[in-house]
């Protein structure tokens, strides 16, 4: 299949498309999965790409639109251009039979997104949701600076609070607790490894998106993040774990020593650390 890049000029005589939408600044299963989905909706399919307009993406829009592309399963790309045009002007524009999100937009959609959900809503055409998009956080974490993600996390933390009807004053109370309570964790400790890539194109030898590593980065998982996050909230703790006689188990030490968390690592040389890298 030959995908088409768009222009909004061109876009017009899409209409009744299924359209669907979101940045694929990394092109992982979930989104793979999310495409496929969407193709079985309707004849044509068509992907509206967040620009990088006041965004942060690892690839600029026409890598990320290529990327897209060569996985053959898109009949055009409309290349968005937040500061003239947003996603309910282009739902205006070409009156897509149906919107296809990603299931992290039906409970916490943006600004953007809800207007343009409240646009289809209003013309009878239908809306959507898929899971196939995995969030495994990876272009977040290499790519977001930490001023951004926290206030992202502060946002999701509030509408949490909102939902449950948690009140500022009990949760204060409750955080004052937090430091005198000693807590031991025992369990298994991973290390993730992220790993931001860029999309060659598709293997000759089978189904499957050929990369190119770009940058890593390695994070504590299993029993020591939940360690992390109980020292992060304030309350003193001891973690107790296995590990291996490596350097993937020098990377958990220093970690934890960096997070003031007191631990004990039994070294077992018949067996590695329990490593994992996402792509």
């Amino acid at each position: 299949m030959n995908t088409q890049i768009l222009n909004i000029n061109e876009c017009s005589s899409y209409r009744n498309c299924t359209l669907a939408y979101g940045h694929f600044s990394s092109i992982h299963p979930g989104h793979i999965r999310y495409l496929k989905y969407a193709k079985t909706q309707g004849k044509i399919l068509i992907v509206a790409i967040r620009g990088d307009f006041k965004n942060k993406f690892k690839f600029n829009q026409k890598e990320r639109a290529e990327g897209l592309s060569l996985l053959g399963l898109v009949d055009g790309i409309i290349l968005m251009k937040e500061e003239e045009f947003n996603l309910k002007d282009l739902i205006g524009l070409i009156q897509p039979s149906l919107l296809i999100l990603g299931k992290e937009y039906e409970n916490n959609a943006t600004v953007e997104v809800s207007e343009a959900i409240k646009t289809q809503k209003l013309e009878g055409r239908l809306i959507k949701y898929h899971a196939g998009d995995v969030q495994y956080a990876n272009t977040e974490l290499l790519s977001t600076t930490g001023k951004d993600l926290k206030e992202k996390r502060k946002n999701q933390f509030r509408l949490a609070c909102a939902k449950h009807k948690i009140h500022l004053e009990s949760l204060i109370q409750s955080i004052k607790r937090w430091e005198a309570s000693k807590i031991i964790v025992i369990g298994d400790t991973i290390v993730d490894q992220y790993a931001a890539c860029e999309a060659l194109g598709m293997s000759a030898e089978a189904p499957v998106v050929v990369l190119k590593e770009l940058e890593k980065r390695n994070f504590i998982g299993g029993a020591a993040i939940v360690a992390s996050h109980i020292r992060s909230l304030g309350a003193q703790c001891n973690f107790i774990s296995l590990v291996g006689e490596d350097e993937v188990a020098s990377i958990v030490r220093q970690e934890l020593s960096r997070q003031d968390i007191n631990y004990t690592l039994l070294e077992d040389s018949s067996r590695p650390t329990t490593f994992k890298k996402r792509y």
